[in-house]
């Protein structure tokens, strides 16, 4: 090999860099269907979250390969990535199917869970373990008070009110608190339509983007207006109160006891 040539942790990023289409239509990145690809999918990376996510497990499967010798990417095979996976086989569904997105992404692969023995991601698995404190959090600490207290009342996010609260810390986690400012609100949004009455009083436009609203219920997944009990229209607004615009989120995260 030159010496010149970068080593297999760079070749994995620059691949990924030419995924990015950030600001782009995903209407100008779809698959070919005559080809025999699914046209739901898209080759590239749209968002900057989740280009973040992937670099981050790009980066330590790079880190990977390099410890066990790789030094091109063409020398990654599935016995790479099934030793990958056991190397992390003590992390959770939902990051090995993080860190399967990522690889299939740069490598143009379509590995699964399942081929490597990792159990699949089940909703009914699903708890709020955001809930439960670790044995040296400091989140019940004093000065975390106020924005866990701020984020009960207000639904912000810590990203938001660290801003303005200077005192708490990285434990300051308010989901545990989103999910109560979550589930009253809703109740208060069901008893306000039931009575005919405007929650936002006029000032609908003020608080909630219509277009977006539209774009969340018309989803082909909430035909239906209530799933698993929960009204998808009221969801849709809150989730918008709650700084994104995903009902599943709302369903799963913060209302699912």
């Amino acid at each position: 090999m030159s010496r010149n040539k970068i080593n297999i942790k760079m070749q994995l990023n620059k691949i990924l860099d030419k995924k990015l289409l950030i600001g782009k239509k995903k209407t100008e990145d779809i698959r070919d269907t005559q080809n025999g690809y699914n046209s739901a999918r898209y080759e590239g990376i749209h968002s900057i979250k989740t280009a973040d996510t992937y670099r981050r497990t790009i980066n330590i499967f790079g880190d990977f390969c390099k410890s066990i010798g790789l030094k091109d990417t063409n020398q990654i095979t599935e016995d790479t990535i099934r030793r990958f996976v056991d190397s992390r086989r003590d992390h959770s569904s939902w990051t090995h199917s993080k860190d399967l997105a990522a690889i299939n992404k740069v490598l143009g692969t379509s590995y699964t869970p399942s081929q490597f023995g990792i159990e699949q991601r089940k909703q009914e698995n699903v708890v709020h373990n955001r809930r439960i404190l670790t044995a040296n959090s400091t989140a019940d600490a004093p000065r975390n008070q106020e924005a866990l207290w701020f984020a009960s009342v207000t639904g912000a996010r810590r990203e938001s009110f660290s801003q303005l609260i200077k005192s708490c810390d990285s434990n300051a986690n308010p989901h545990y608190q989103r999910a109560e400012y979550a589930e009253e609100m809703y109740k208060q949004m069901v008893d306000h339509q039931s009575r005919g009455v405007d929650i936002y009083a006029g000032y609908r436009s003020t608080f909630l983007d219509e277009k977006e609203y539209q774009k969340a219920i018309r989803h082909p997944r909430y035909k239906s207006q209530f799933v698993r009990g929960y009204d998808t229209r009221i969801c849709a607004q809150l989730s918008q109160q709650l700084g994104h615009n995903r009902i599943s989120v709302v369903i799963n995260s913060y209302l699912r006891k």
